[in-house]
């Protein structure tokens, strides 16, 4: 189960904190989420992942997926605390750089 929790900041910014498992069925509810976002006046999306406990790597492809259609849509988005396992997988399947995540050396991604 996944916990979709939104901050508002400013009236472009949003705060997304995911709470829980990310597997292909929550990604598909959060493909949603992300899509609507996209067509709201968000320009700038931060997603929070430090309380992730599961990333399936179907979930992860869909995430990558959006997140290449958001950018598309010139919404600006970040990813921080990322949580050990997503980490762990970003780091196997080479998508580090790709969510804007620095190397485990501290190296800015590139």
């Amino acid at each position: 189960m996944l916990l979709i929790t939104q901050h508002t900041g400013l009236p472009s910014a949003l705060l997304l904190r995911l709470d829980g498992e990310l597997d292909l069925f929550s990604a598909l509810h959060l493909r949603r989420v992300l899509n609507h976002v996209a067509t709201t006046a968000s320009r700038s999306l931060t997603i929070d992942l430090e309380h992730v406990l599961f990333v399936d790597a179907s979930a992860l492809g869909l995430l990558e997926k959006v997140w290449n259609e958001l950018r598309a849509r010139h919404v600006v988005v970040d990813v921080i605390n990322p949580s050990p396992r997503f980490s762990w997988l970003v780091d196997i399947v080479g998508l580090r750089s790709t969510f804007g995540l620095p190397q485990p050396d501290g190296q800015p991604a590139s």
